[in-house]
């Protein structure tokens, strides 16, 4: 558990991934929650609450916020017509990342055996598998064991948009499969803002940054070029001249014309 975690962060969580691996052939599933808010389960966050000896008026507080609510949206002058909120907690309120943290802690902690983990980084899940047998079958065991899980939760895994990866190993599996629907494999994915490949390489991560460092400098570059000598233009030819010009004003005849043109024609 990595997210809203103090002296945590995304970077913790890519390292434990990275330490797991070692020299091992690894299967990672990379899911991705649908509605993670909406679907939440009221009840199983209360009951997380509860096992940590969260008592008396706290919990009665936090049931009563979680049920029964009603909101309303203000955007520019104008309020929207008044909302049930009926699953889990509300998007937007302050409580509600640590009320769903629990609910993520409760799923980082759940048992999937010694050769599986799953990483959380708030709503961004990683479950990898290390076991030395049939690597696969043991990762479809736990996929399928984390959804059910999930169910309990009251949360649901996106299988449009879950992947899995096989590390350090070029060969070609069967796909697993998660509430029926086949899982691809893919070479290169964006797990918490980095690009890991099936080699552990990290070429996708580094051509990456360099084209954001480029676009970064690029524009620094342009916003502290000083200005340039500009061209005037005058209909109906464009006028090239070596006169005078002052504060970006062309001397032409008796009128001044505002530049058009940067830089040498």
């Amino acid at each position: 558990m990595y997210g809203f975690m103090k002296e945590m962060a995304a970077t913790n969580c890519v390292a434990t991934l990275l330490g797991l691996v070692g020299s091992l052939l690894v299967i990672v599933v990379f899911l991705d929650l649908e509605k993670t808010y909406e679907l939440a389960s009221a009840s199983a966050i209360l009951a997380s609450m509860s096992a940590k000896e969260v008592q008396s008026r706290l919990l009665i507080w936090v049931a009563d916020y979680l049920t029964d609510r009603e909101t309303r949206v203000r955007f520019q002058g104008h309020l929207s017509h008044t909302t049930e909120w009926k699953m889990g907690p509300r998007r937007g309120g302050v409580f509600s990342p640590t009320l769903f943290n629990m609910l993520m802690e409760n799923l980082s902690l759940f048992d999937l055996g010694e050769d599986a983990r799953l990483l959380c980084y708030a709503d961004d899940l990683a479950l990898v598998v290390t076991w030395g047998g049939c690597l696969l079958r043991r990762a479809q065991w736990a996929l399928n064991h984390l959804s059910q899980e999930c169910g309990r939760l009251g949360l649901k895994i996106s299988t449009a948009k879950t992947k899995t990866m096989s590390l350090k190993t070029r060969k070609q599996r069967p796909h697993p499969t998660l509430q029926g629907d086949t899982l691809p494999w893919v070479p290169i994915y964006q797990h918490l803002g980095i690009w890991i490949d099936t080699r552990l390489f990290f070429t996708p991560e580094v051509r990456y940054n360099c084209e954001a460092t480029k676009t970064k400098l690029n524009l620094l570059e342009a916003m502290t070029r000083p200005p340039a000598r500009c061209w005037a233009q005058g209909p109906p030819d464009v006028l090239y001249s070596s006169g005078a010009f002052d504060d970006g004003l062309c001397r032409c005849g008796s009128r001044f014309l505002p530049a058009h043109f940067v830089g040498q024609p």
